[in-house]
Order: structure tokens, then C-alpha cells, then sequence
């Protein structure tokens, strides 16, 4: 019905698996392929990982840029370039199945990671609307959207706070009794200064702006609110004991995703595919593992 994969181009098609084939064999079949630069073009070819789509689409480099202007690129935090990717290709190949459900059509999927981070990088956006980087952006236009940024409290810890639009300036003249050429950034460093971080979130957040303390995943864990909104679990794995798990985040009103097993160890589900799905014999597996070619934790 639907096959993923995310095999180097070229690599499919030489296993005879390719797209053509399968098409062949089932001419609804939804064949969606993941690489770094796609199935064409002069860089198809290249390897890749997050961060190397990361790199080419520009977020490494304004990820540097809005740390210090004058400073190197800087990598993003984890791995935006494989997570966005993927939840791109799932709400594809999504499309795909509406659209097979009213023609009867299967069709193929080109995902490339630097495709998906381009578009996911919205100062590209601003530049084709405006010619201008997002640095070059906030030079001509100074006020921009607003005031804001990120803060230090007298704890030592840090916020995050934006006040973005008239509204939201409003109530910065209405709260710290300045007027609206008066708030800058220095004005907001300072205040944000005399106050401790939950001080200060609660300060700008009782004014209606948007502030959130900056946390470090071990705060994150076991904030009140994430917990409130069930974001974690318990569950018992074959190798690591009992681990704790970030459950899905979208919640739905009739049908609640669950998890009922961890990830599987390798070669867990070989005996499922191999033996019941597609007919080999334990002997068949057996030898498989034998030489090396499928592990089998059974």
C-alpha cells in the first residue's frame, strides 16, 4: 500500500524495487522516497544529514548571525533537518492516500531534506518579498514587529519575552509608564534585571504578553504544564528496563494516540515480516542470520 524509504537514489531501483517496478505490481502503491537532495538535480548524488540541509538552506547560518552578527555560523540544536523532513514527507504521503481514495491512483513521493528546510526557513520568505536579509531587514526597519528578546533575571536565569504590534507596545507604555519612544531593548534588559525569572514571567505575562522562561530539557521534564498536559509515560523495554517516553503531542478529541510498545530491538519484528508475511521457513531465516545478512533476537 504505502512503501517508505530512504535509501541513497539509485540504491531502490538497483534492488529492483525502484518505483517503476512496484508500480508494475500494484499500480496504487505509494511510494514515498526520503533523501538529502532528492531524486534529481546536479546535487542528488551527495549524502546528507540534518545538519548538512540545515547548512545549505540557511538556517545555520542565521542561526550564527542572530547569536553575533560578526560571528561564525552556528549549527541548530538537535535535528530540525530530519525532524521537519519526515513530518513533511507523512503529511504527503496523507495527501497521497486522499487522493487515491478518490481516483484509485497511487503515485511517487520526492522528499528532499533541503527542499523541506527551505521552505520551512521563513526568512527565505522575506528575502524574495523584500531583498533583504533579516539583518539588513532590522537595520532599515528598527521597531519591526515590535520589542523583545531574550533576558537575563537577577537569578541569573533567563526569558523570553515578546511585545509584538500597537496592542502589545500599548501595554508596555500603559505598565511601565514610558512613552512608546522610550521602550528599547536596554529599557527591557534593565527592568527584566531587578526581577528573579518566575518574577519576570509573571511581571510581562500579567500585562497579556507573551514570556516563557528559558529551560533546559531537565526543566522542561518536569514543568507544571507539560505534565498537566500528559506529555510523558512509562513503559518497560526488552534491553533499557523502564524508560520514560514523550508520548504524541497533538491530542484528539475521539481517537487518543497510543503507545502500547517501545521501539523495537533490532531484528525484532524479522520472524513477523520474513516468516508470516512473506513465507520463508525458519530455515530460510535461519541461514539469513547465519550469514550475516538479518539479525534475529529470538
Amino acid at each position: 500500500d504505502v512503501v517508505v524509504q530512504n535509501f541513497s537514489p539509485g540504491t531502490m531501483e538497483d534492488l529492483g524495487l525502484g518505483y517503476e517496478v512496484l508500480k508494475e505490481l500494484n499500480p496504487g502503491v505509494i511510494y514515498a522516497a526520503l533523501s538529502g537532495f532528492g531524486q534529481y538535480g546536479p546535487y542528488r548524488e551527495w549524502r546528507s544529514y540534518a545538519m548538512i540541509a540545515e547548512a545549505m538552506s540557511g538556517h545555520t547560518m542565521l542561526t550564527g548571525e542572530n547569536h553575533d552578527p560578526k560571528g561564525p555560523p552556528v549549527e541548530m540544536a538537535q535535528a530540525y533537518g530530519d525532524l521537519g523532513p519526515g513530518t513533511m514527507a507523512v503529511m504527503a504521503i496523507l495527501m497521497a492516500l486522499r487522493y487515491r481514495d478518490k481516483t484509485g491512483k497511487g503515485q511517487m513521493i520526492d522528499v528532499a531534506q533541503l527542499d523541506c528546510m527551505v521552505a520551512y526557513n521563513t526568512a527565505i520568505t522575506g528575502y524574495l518579498l523584500s531583498g533583504l536579509k533579516p539583518l539588513e531587514l532590522r537595520e532599515k526597519f528598527p521597531r519591526g514587529r515590535g520589542a523583545g528578546g531574550i533576558y537575563k533575571t537577577s537569578d541569573e536565569k533567563w526569558i523570553r519575552m515578546t511585545a509584538f504590534g500597537p496592542r502589545a507596545l500599548d501595554r508596555l507604555v500603559q505598565h511601565m509608564g514610558v512613552e512608546h519612544d522610550k521602550i528599547n531593548d536596554d529599557l527591557l534588559k534593565e527592568k527584566t534585571a531587578t526581577m528573579t525569572r518566575d518574577e519576570a514571567v509573571a511581571y510581562y505575562t500579567g500585562m497579556g504578553l507573551p514570556c516563557a522562561p528559558i529551560l533546559h530539557v531537565d526543566e522542561t521534564v518536569v514543568d507544571p504544564h507539560v505534565n498537566a498536559r500528559d506529555m510523558f509515560m512509562e513503559m518497560d523495554h526488552p534491553k533499557a528496563g523502564r524508560i520514560k517516553l514523550i508520548k504524541f503531542p497533538v491530542k484528539f478529541s475521539l481517537t487518543p494516540a497510543q503507545m502500547k510498545t517501545p521501539a523495537p530491538v533490532l531484528g525484532q519484528n524479522n520472524n513477523e515480516v520474513l516468516g508470516k508475511l512473506l513465507g520463508y521457513s525458519e530455515e530460510k531465516i535461519k541461514e539469513l542470520v547465519s550469514k550475516g545478512i538479518i539479525s534475529y533476537p529470538g
